[in-house]
């Protein structure tokens, strides 16, 4: 009978023991880091909607889109096909990539950016990079695949910067990690104030947005799930310096991993992060939220913030209407957004047009 009371005690320290610790990561992370360490806007921009995009097939659910000179890519997740492609005016050229594990097909393609030309897909379930040319697929090719790179890693955002080199956001044990012929490692840690999390909850808490300059000298991240914003500097070795970091708000979450899984649940009162990056030559567009869980279409932007490749406040830009992704072609300096939601009843999509100031 003592050995039984004393499992008991034991069971009864151990329970209390898990809720004060979930309490004191709460605590944690929504007192800790509040400043916005000097972010200030010089400037506020209302823009005005200039025009819309019509395409001639409708896309259940369009996430994120690119454009350039007169073809129009967007990739949806809810269709039968992962990618589209149209040409400026909306007319469809052809769709691609369907889900399965065939050589040209995917299982979670979460992050995709074209570079010289080139379209550069990553898919997360297979761990592969593959490549196509965007002359192909303006025809309509769409069985070439030009290459493809397994990289043997699980991100949520890959950036190649050479053909055989690139940086990867995500992975379980690091925030950043670098991996060429000769390199696989990662540099700079998570927060200071987050490195005492497992490495799956940190996985989680920062998965995010990576993207990088034309010119390969500057990365930008941001979180998704709060306000975070990093914009750093690639060295000759692949290691990355801090150029500057902007904590707007702390994740208020809690810890509701076990001994098989690693979960967390984000409080009705966290604020969401940023939805996209776009960048150009000379400046970072990132779509941000602000707006707290049990807020009305929480999961949508209306704000725009404008930074240099120095990390420097530019403006904050006010959509008129919210928005889910955006793209910023420096060519027509024009701001695409899309947009989707219940509208009188109806499902409508829009692929809104903004003249930038």
């Amino acid at each position: 009978m003592g050995c039984l009371k004393f499992r008991y005690s034991i069971f009864i320290l151990f329970i209390i023991m898990r809720y004060c610790l979930g309490l004191i990561l709460v605590l944690f992370t929504s007192c800790h880091l509040s400043s916005t360490r000097g972010l200030e806007f010089p400037s506020v921009d209302t823009l005005k909607l200039s025009s819309e995009l019509f395409l001639s097939e409708e896309l259940l659910k369009p996430e994120k889109m690119w454009i350039h000179d007169s073809l129009c890519l967007i990739r949806s997740s809810k269709d039968e096909y992962f990618f589209h492609l149209f040409n400026i005016a909306g007319t469809k050229i052809c769709s691609f990539i369907g889900f399965g594990d065939a050589p040209a097909e995917m299982l979670s393609p979460v992050d995709f950016d074209v570079v010289n030309d080139t379209l550069q897909i990553y898919d997360s379930g297979k761990q592969k990079i593959s490549f196509y040319a965007l002359s192909d697929l303006s025809y309509g090719n769409v069985e070439n695949i030009c290459r493809q790179l397994s990289i043997n890693v699980m991100a949520s955002s890959v950036i190649c910067t050479t053909d055989h080199s690139f940086y990867y956001l995500g992975e379980t044990n690091r925030m950043y990690g670098f991996i060429n012929s000769k390199i696989d490692t990662s540099y700079i840690d998570f927060p200071e104030d987050y490195r005492m999390l497992n490495s799956g909850l940190k996985h989680l808490l920062f998965q995010g947005h990576l993207r990088c300059s034309p010119n390969f000298d500057r990365l930008v991240y941001a979180a998704s799930r709060f306000g975070y914003l990093q914009v750093l500097s690639p060295q000759e070795n692949g290691s990355l310096s801090l150029v500057k970091d902007y904590f707007v708000q702390q994740p208020i979450f809690r810890d509701c991993s076990s001994q098989d899984m690693t979960a967390m649940s984000l409080s009705r009162e966290n604020q969401s992060g940023f939805n996209d990056l776009s960048v150009t030559d000379e400046l970072i567009f990132a779509l941000y939220s602000g707006r707290k869980a049990n807020e009305e279409r929480s999961y949508f932007a209306n704000q725009v913030w404008v930074f240099d490749w120095d990390g420097n406040p530019v403006k904050k830009m006010i959509l008129p209407q919210d928005a889910w992704s955006i793209y910023v072609d420096q060519e027509t300096n024009k701001l695409y957004t899309i947009s989707y939601g219940e509208e009188k009843g109806e499902y409508r999509v829009h692929y809104n047009i903004y003249d930038l100031l």
